[in-house]
Protein backbone atom coordinates (compact mmCIF):
# COMPACT_ATOMS: atom_id res chain seq x y z
CA UNK A 1 0.00 0.00 0.00
CA UNK A 2 2.72 2.65 0.77
CA UNK A 3 4.49 1.81 -2.18
CA UNK A 4 1.24 2.11 -4.50
CA UNK A 5 0.64 5.47 -3.14
CA UNK A 6 4.27 6.48 -3.45
CA UNK A 7 3.89 5.36 -7.02
CA UNK A 8 0.70 7.31 -7.62
CA UNK A 9 1.92 10.92 -6.02
CA UNK A 10 5.00 9.80 -8.50
CA UNK A 11 2.34 9.97 -10.96
CA UNK A 12 0.71 13.27 -10.57
CA UNK A 13 4.10 14.59 -10.00
CA UNK A 14 5.22 13.67 -13.50
CA UNK A 15 1.96 14.94 -14.87
CA UNK A 16 1.52 18.69 -13.29
CA UNK A 17 5.47 18.68 -14.57
CA UNK A 18 5.00 18.26 -17.86
CA UNK A 19 2.14 20.33 -17.99
CA UNK A 20 4.20 23.25 -17.01
CA UNK A 21 6.93 22.55 -19.21
CA UNK A 22 4.25 22.15 -21.91
CA UNK A 23 2.90 25.64 -20.74
CA UNK A 24 5.82 27.76 -21.01
CA UNK A 25 7.01 26.06 -24.01
CA UNK A 26 4.01 27.45 -25.54
CA UNK A 27 4.48 30.98 -23.82
CA UNK A 28 8.08 30.85 -24.72
CA UNK A 29 6.85 30.08 -28.36
CA UNK A 30 4.06 33.09 -28.24
CA UNK A 31 7.08 35.40 -26.94
CA UNK A 32 9.10 34.72 -30.02
CA UNK A 33 6.03 35.17 -32.36
CA UNK A 34 5.26 38.30 -30.65
CA UNK A 35 8.83 39.70 -30.83
CA UNK A 36 9.48 38.83 -34.57
CA UNK A 37 6.46 40.80 -35.22
CA UNK A 38 7.31 43.55 -32.97
CA UNK A 39 10.11 44.40 -34.93
CA UNK A 40 7.61 45.68 -38.01
CA UNK A 41 6.09 49.07 -36.68
CA UNK A 42 2.78 48.65 -38.55
CA UNK A 43 2.08 45.93 -36.34
CA UNK A 44 2.64 48.10 -33.00
CA UNK A 45 -1.68 47.78 -32.49
CA UNK A 46 -1.84 44.40 -33.63
CA UNK A 47 0.98 43.34 -31.39
CA UNK A 48 -0.71 44.37 -28.39
CA UNK A 49 -3.68 43.10 -29.17
CA UNK A 50 -1.89 39.79 -29.49
CA UNK A 51 -0.17 39.82 -26.86
CA UNK A 52 -3.39 40.63 -24.60
CA UNK A 53 -5.18 38.76 -25.88
CA UNK A 54 -2.73 35.42 -25.51
CA UNK A 55 -2.03 36.80 -21.87
CA UNK A 56 -5.65 36.62 -21.23
CA UNK A 57 -5.85 32.67 -22.88
CA UNK A 58 -2.84 31.41 -21.17
CA UNK A 59 -4.13 32.79 -18.01
CA UNK A 60 -7.86 31.83 -18.68
CA UNK A 61 -7.62 28.47 -20.84
CA UNK A 62 -11.70 28.50 -21.10
CA UNK A 63 -13.36 31.77 -21.65
CA UNK A 64 -16.37 32.76 -20.17
CA UNK A 65 -19.69 34.60 -20.34
CA UNK A 66 -17.64 38.27 -20.26
CA UNK A 67 -15.35 37.10 -22.90
CA UNK A 68 -18.47 36.77 -24.89
CA UNK A 69 -20.07 39.78 -24.39
CA UNK A 70 -17.07 41.58 -25.20
CA UNK A 71 -16.90 40.24 -28.51
CA UNK A 72 -20.35 40.94 -29.15
CA UNK A 73 -19.85 44.80 -28.50
CA UNK A 74 -16.47 45.10 -29.88
CA UNK A 75 -18.88 43.55 -33.50
CA UNK A 76 -21.24 45.78 -32.78
CA UNK A 77 -19.05 48.85 -32.45
CA UNK A 78 -16.75 47.45 -35.70
CA UNK A 79 -20.59 47.52 -37.66
CA UNK A 80 -21.44 50.89 -36.22
CA UNK A 81 -18.05 52.64 -37.04
CA UNK A 82 -18.89 51.38 -41.14
CA UNK A 83 -21.95 52.85 -40.88
CA UNK A 84 -20.94 56.65 -39.44
CA UNK A 85 -18.36 55.84 -42.12
CA UNK A 86 -20.47 55.21 -44.82
CA UNK A 87 -23.00 58.10 -44.04
CA UNK A 88 -20.79 60.49 -43.72
CA UNK A 89 -19.44 59.57 -46.97
CA UNK A 90 -23.32 60.01 -48.09
CA UNK A 91 -23.59 63.55 -46.02
CA UNK A 92 -20.41 65.08 -48.06
CA UNK A 93 -21.90 63.87 -51.58
CA UNK A 94 -25.15 65.73 -50.78
CA UNK A 95 -23.15 68.46 -49.36
CA UNK A 96 -21.18 68.77 -52.48
CA UNK A 97 -24.58 68.50 -54.43
CA UNK A 98 -26.20 71.96 -52.84
CA UNK A 99 -23.79 73.85 -52.99
CA UNK A 100 -23.52 73.15 -56.53
CA UNK A 101 -27.09 73.65 -56.42
CA UNK A 102 -26.54 76.82 -54.59
CA UNK A 103 -24.43 78.43 -56.80
CA UNK A 104 -26.09 77.89 -59.83
CA UNK A 105 -29.37 79.33 -58.24
CA UNK A 106 -27.49 82.17 -57.39
CA UNK A 107 -26.09 82.95 -60.28
CA UNK A 108 -29.38 82.14 -62.34
CA UNK A 109 -30.77 85.00 -59.96
CA UNK A 110 -27.80 87.62 -61.21
CA UNK A 111 -28.89 86.54 -64.47
CA UNK A 112 -32.54 87.15 -64.01
CA UNK A 113 -31.78 90.81 -61.80
CA UNK A 114 -29.49 91.83 -64.81
CA UNK A 115 -32.19 91.29 -67.37
CA UNK A 116 -35.14 92.45 -65.29
CA UNK A 117 -32.72 95.79 -64.78
CA UNK A 118 -32.13 95.53 -68.86
CA UNK A 119 -36.37 95.55 -68.95
CA UNK A 120 -37.37 97.81 -66.74
CA UNK A 121 -34.24 100.89 -68.53
CA UNK A 122 -36.46 99.64 -72.00
CA UNK A 123 -40.21 99.83 -70.44
CA UNK A 124 -38.74 103.57 -69.14
CA UNK A 125 -37.25 104.57 -72.05
CA UNK A 126 -40.64 103.32 -74.29
CA UNK A 127 -42.74 105.04 -71.20
CA UNK A 128 -40.74 108.84 -72.36
CA UNK A 129 -41.00 108.35 -75.69
CA UNK A 130 -44.88 107.46 -75.29
CA UNK A 131 -45.00 110.52 -73.16
CA UNK A 132 -43.21 113.03 -75.73
CA UNK A 133 -45.70 111.68 -78.64
CA UNK A 134 -48.69 112.10 -76.29
CA UNK A 135 -46.83 115.90 -75.84
CA UNK A 136 -46.47 116.15 -79.39
CA UNK A 137 -50.03 115.16 -80.29
CA UNK A 138 -51.73 116.49 -77.77
CA UNK A 139 -49.95 120.04 -78.83
CA UNK A 140 -50.70 119.75 -82.11
CA UNK A 141 -54.22 118.79 -81.65
CA UNK A 142 -54.79 121.52 -78.73
CA UNK A 143 -53.38 123.69 -81.64
CA UNK A 144 -55.60 123.08 -84.07
CA UNK A 145 -59.02 122.78 -81.49
CA UNK A 146 -57.85 126.17 -79.59
CA UNK A 147 -57.35 127.73 -83.19
CA UNK A 148 -60.66 127.63 -84.52
CA UNK A 149 -62.34 127.68 -81.20
CA UNK A 150 -61.44 129.71 -78.24
CA UNK A 151 -63.98 127.84 -75.77
CA UNK A 152 -61.07 125.24 -75.39
CA UNK A 153 -58.43 126.07 -73.00
CA UNK A 154 -54.75 125.44 -74.12
CA UNK A 155 -53.86 123.12 -71.17
CA UNK A 156 -49.85 123.25 -71.90
CA UNK A 157 -50.17 127.36 -71.58
CA UNK A 158 -50.21 128.07 -67.78
CA UNK A 159 -51.75 131.58 -68.41
CA UNK A 160 -54.56 129.85 -69.62
CA UNK A 161 -58.22 131.43 -69.36
CA UNK A 162 -58.93 129.14 -65.89
CA UNK A 163 -55.61 130.05 -64.44
CA UNK A 164 -56.06 134.11 -65.23
CA UNK A 165 -59.53 134.02 -63.78
CA UNK A 166 -57.74 132.68 -60.31
CA UNK A 167 -55.42 135.25 -60.75
CA UNK A 168 -58.09 138.32 -61.25
CA UNK A 169 -59.94 137.12 -58.08
CA UNK A 170 -56.49 137.24 -56.38
CA UNK A 171 -55.88 140.96 -57.58
CA UNK A 172 -59.40 142.12 -55.98
CA UNK A 173 -58.57 139.45 -52.51
CA UNK A 174 -55.41 141.17 -51.98
CA UNK A 175 -53.73 143.81 -53.96
CA UNK A 176 -57.17 145.53 -54.34
CA UNK A 177 -58.37 145.33 -50.33
CA UNK A 178 -54.78 146.82 -49.16
CA UNK A 179 -54.92 149.76 -51.57
CA UNK A 180 -58.72 150.23 -50.79
CA UNK A 181 -58.03 150.00 -46.86
CA UNK A 182 -54.87 152.80 -47.69
CA UNK A 183 -57.15 155.09 -49.71
CA UNK A 184 -59.92 154.80 -47.31
CA UNK A 185 -58.32 155.03 -44.00
CA UNK A 186 -54.70 156.88 -45.11
CA UNK A 187 -55.94 159.01 -47.53
CA UNK A 188 -59.30 159.48 -46.18
CA UNK A 189 -61.16 159.29 -49.36
CA UNK A 190 -64.76 157.87 -48.77
CA UNK A 191 -65.58 154.48 -49.78
CA UNK A 192 -67.44 155.35 -52.64
CA UNK A 193 -64.87 157.13 -54.40
CA UNK A 194 -62.44 154.66 -53.56
CA UNK A 195 -64.06 152.23 -55.24
CA UNK A 196 -64.09 154.19 -58.37
CA UNK A 197 -60.63 155.67 -58.35
CA UNK A 198 -59.29 151.37 -57.90
CA UNK A 199 -62.13 150.59 -60.61
CA UNK A 200 -60.92 153.38 -62.75
CA UNK A 201 -57.23 152.11 -62.52
CA UNK A 202 -58.15 149.03 -63.60
CA UNK A 203 -60.46 149.93 -66.46
CA UNK A 204 -57.54 152.28 -68.18
CA UNK A 205 -55.32 149.67 -67.57
CA UNK A 206 -57.11 147.31 -69.09
CA UNK A 207 -57.93 149.39 -72.14
CA UNK A 208 -54.35 150.40 -72.46
CA UNK A 209 -52.98 146.99 -72.47
CA UNK A 210 -56.30 145.96 -75.38
CA UNK A 211 -55.48 149.15 -77.67
CA UNK A 212 -51.21 147.98 -77.48
CA UNK A 213 -52.27 144.09 -77.74
CA UNK A 214 -53.85 144.82 -81.30
CA UNK A 215 -51.66 147.91 -82.06
CA UNK A 216 -49.06 145.42 -81.56
CA UNK A 217 -50.31 142.49 -83.51
CA UNK A 218 -50.96 144.24 -86.59
CA UNK A 219 -47.53 145.62 -86.78
CA UNK A 220 -46.04 142.29 -85.71
CA UNK A 221 -48.09 139.97 -88.10
CA UNK A 222 -47.28 142.59 -90.53
CA UNK A 223 -43.09 142.44 -90.15
CA UNK A 224 -42.99 138.60 -90.00
CA UNK A 225 -45.51 138.42 -93.23
CA UNK A 226 -43.17 140.54 -95.00
CA UNK A 227 -39.68 138.57 -93.71
CA UNK A 228 -40.86 135.30 -94.50
CA UNK A 229 -41.19 136.71 -97.94
CA UNK A 230 -45.56 136.37 -98.61
CA UNK A 231 -47.51 138.41 -100.59
CA UNK A 232 -50.42 139.96 -100.29
CA UNK A 233 -52.10 137.31 -101.79
CA UNK A 234 -50.33 134.81 -99.71
CA UNK A 235 -52.00 136.59 -96.47
CA UNK A 236 -54.67 134.36 -95.63
CA UNK A 237 -55.93 132.27 -92.47
CA UNK A 238 -53.01 129.45 -93.10
CA UNK A 239 -50.63 132.33 -93.13
CA UNK A 240 -52.01 134.21 -90.55
CA UNK A 241 -52.07 130.68 -88.18
CA UNK A 242 -47.76 129.62 -88.94
CA UNK A 243 -47.10 133.08 -87.42
CA UNK A 244 -49.06 133.08 -84.19
CA UNK A 245 -46.40 131.29 -82.30
CA UNK A 246 -44.18 134.13 -83.42
CA UNK A 247 -45.99 136.48 -82.24
CA UNK A 248 -46.39 135.03 -78.91
CA UNK A 249 -43.11 134.76 -78.44
CA UNK A 250 -43.07 138.55 -79.18
CA UNK A 251 -45.81 139.53 -77.08
CA UNK A 252 -43.64 137.38 -74.58
CA UNK A 253 -40.95 140.11 -74.54
CA UNK A 254 -42.97 142.96 -74.84
CA UNK A 255 -44.80 142.56 -72.09
CA UNK A 256 -42.16 144.05 -69.45
CA UNK A 257 -41.52 146.97 -71.74
CA UNK A 258 -44.98 147.35 -71.69
CA UNK A 259 -45.08 147.25 -67.97
CA UNK A 260 -42.88 149.80 -66.94
CA UNK A 261 -44.40 152.19 -69.43
CA UNK A 262 -47.97 151.25 -68.08
CA UNK A 263 -46.65 151.67 -64.40
CA UNK A 264 -45.00 154.90 -64.83
CA UNK A 265 -47.88 156.20 -66.69
CA UNK A 266 -50.47 155.03 -63.94
CA UNK A 267 -48.19 156.62 -61.13
CA UNK A 268 -48.21 159.79 -62.82
CA UNK A 269 -51.80 160.30 -63.27
CA UNK A 270 -52.66 158.85 -59.66
CA UNK A 271 -49.80 161.59 -58.57
CA UNK A 272 -52.06 164.47 -60.15
CA UNK A 273 -55.31 162.98 -58.82
CA UNK A 274 -54.88 162.34 -55.78
CA UNK A 275 -52.49 165.30 -54.86
CA UNK A 276 -49.21 163.54 -53.62
CA UNK A 277 -46.57 160.47 -54.31
CA UNK A 278 -48.60 157.48 -55.01
CA UNK A 279 -47.97 154.79 -51.93
CA UNK A 280 -46.23 151.45 -53.06
CA UNK A 281 -49.22 150.40 -51.96
CA UNK A 282 -50.95 151.73 -55.01
CA UNK A 283 -48.34 150.84 -56.98
CA UNK A 284 -48.79 146.99 -56.31
CA UNK A 285 -51.70 147.05 -57.28
CA UNK A 286 -51.06 149.12 -60.36
CA UNK A 287 -48.66 146.78 -61.71
CA UNK A 288 -50.86 143.73 -60.73
CA UNK A 289 -53.57 145.35 -62.66
CA UNK A 290 -51.07 145.37 -65.71
CA UNK A 291 -49.75 142.08 -65.42
CA UNK A 292 -53.06 140.62 -65.39
CA UNK A 293 -55.03 142.76 -68.46
CA UNK A 294 -52.12 142.32 -70.49
CA UNK A 295 -52.59 138.54 -70.23
CA UNK A 296 -55.76 138.60 -70.51
CA UNK A 297 -55.55 140.87 -73.56
CA UNK A 298 -52.81 138.78 -74.86
CA UNK A 299 -55.60 135.63 -75.50
CA UNK A 300 -56.59 134.81 -78.53
CA UNK A 301 -59.60 136.54 -78.75
CA UNK A 302 -58.64 138.69 -75.68
CA UNK A 303 -60.47 137.88 -72.61
CA UNK A 304 -63.10 140.33 -71.65
CA UNK A 305 -64.01 143.03 -68.45
CA UNK A 306 -67.19 144.01 -69.23
CA UNK A 307 -66.94 147.51 -67.70
CA UNK A 308 -70.21 148.20 -69.56
CA UNK A 309 -72.90 146.56 -67.43
CA UNK A 310 -73.99 150.39 -66.15
CA UNK A 311 -72.69 153.75 -65.73
CA UNK A 312 -69.25 153.40 -64.27
CA UNK A 313 -68.89 156.81 -62.92
CA UNK A 314 -70.27 158.08 -59.77
CA UNK A 315 -73.71 159.36 -59.59
CA UNK A 316 -73.82 162.84 -58.65
CA UNK A 317 -77.31 164.37 -60.01
CA UNK A 318 -80.71 163.31 -60.64
CA UNK A 319 -80.31 162.66 -64.49
CA UNK A 320 -81.70 159.09 -65.23
CA UNK A 321 -78.66 158.04 -66.87
CA UNK A 322 -76.26 158.25 -63.82
CA UNK A 323 -78.82 155.96 -62.02
CA UNK A 324 -78.08 152.45 -62.01
CA UNK A 325 -80.01 148.75 -63.17
CA UNK A 326 -81.43 145.95 -61.37
CA UNK A 327 -79.59 143.82 -59.85
CA UNK A 328 -78.30 140.96 -62.02
CA UNK A 329 -77.43 137.75 -60.21
CA UNK A 330 -76.24 136.15 -63.13
CA UNK A 331 -73.59 138.15 -63.84
CA UNK A 332 -72.71 139.95 -59.99
CA UNK A 333 -72.16 139.15 -56.53
CA UNK A 334 -73.31 141.50 -53.78
CA UNK A 335 -70.79 143.60 -52.32
CA UNK A 336 -71.66 144.93 -49.20
CA UNK A 337 -75.24 145.43 -49.03
CA UNK A 338 -77.97 143.34 -50.85
CA UNK A 339 -80.69 144.70 -52.96
CA UNK A 340 -82.80 144.72 -56.10
CA UNK A 341 -81.31 147.59 -57.51
CA UNK A 342 -77.61 148.12 -58.27
CA UNK A 343 -75.96 151.35 -56.68
CA UNK A 344 -72.70 150.78 -58.48
CA UNK A 345 -70.14 148.02 -59.56
CA UNK A 346 -67.24 147.62 -57.26
CA UNK A 347 -65.49 144.95 -59.51
CA UNK A 348 -66.36 143.69 -63.20
CA UNK A 349 -67.18 140.58 -64.75
CA UNK A 350 -64.92 138.56 -66.83
CA UNK A 351 -65.60 136.59 -69.53
CA UNK A 352 -63.69 134.46 -72.11
CA UNK A 353 -64.34 136.60 -74.73
CA UNK A 354 -66.67 139.31 -75.06
CA UNK A 355 -70.01 137.97 -75.45
CA UNK A 356 -68.72 134.69 -74.34
CA UNK A 357 -68.76 132.10 -71.55
CA UNK A 358 -69.06 134.16 -67.99
CA UNK A 359 -65.78 132.81 -66.15
CA UNK A 360 -66.32 135.19 -62.77
CA UNK A 361 -69.08 137.05 -62.05
CA UNK A 362 -68.75 140.93 -61.07
CA UNK A 363 -69.10 142.15 -57.41
CA UNK A 364 -71.57 145.66 -57.04
CA UNK A 365 -73.32 147.36 -54.52
CA UNK A 366 -76.94 146.47 -53.93
CA UNK A 367 -79.95 148.57 -53.20
CA UNK A 368 -83.50 147.81 -52.57
CA UNK A 369 -84.83 151.86 -53.59
CA UNK A 370 -85.35 151.96 -57.11
CA UNK A 371 -83.34 155.51 -58.07
CA UNK A 372 -85.71 155.84 -61.34
CA UNK A 373 -88.84 156.54 -59.38
CA UNK A 374 -86.89 158.65 -56.35
CA UNK A 375 -85.81 161.00 -58.62
CA UNK A 376 -89.39 161.40 -60.35
CA UNK A 377 -90.70 162.13 -57.24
Amino acid sequence: MGQGRSFHLSDNSLVTRRHSEGAQLKRLTITSELIDESNDPCNTVDLRKRNYLANSSLNSPNRGPKDTVKATHEKNTAALQAEVHQLRTENARLVAICSANLERSDNLNKDYESKIKGLEAYAKQLEEEKLNLFTRLSEIGTGRLTDSNPNIADLSDPNRPSQLAEQFTELYDSEWTDAFEYLSKVKGLENTRTVWTLLNILKTIYNVCFESRQKAKDQLQEAIVSYLGYTDEDKDISVIKKTERMLRECRAKQFEVLLSHATQDIREHLNNQLEGNVHDIIDNYAEKCVRVCWFLCRMDPPMHLDFDANKMDVPQSDDKNDLLLHFDEAKFVHYSVKGMYMEYVVWPPLYIYKDGPLLKKGIAQGSNINPVKQSRR
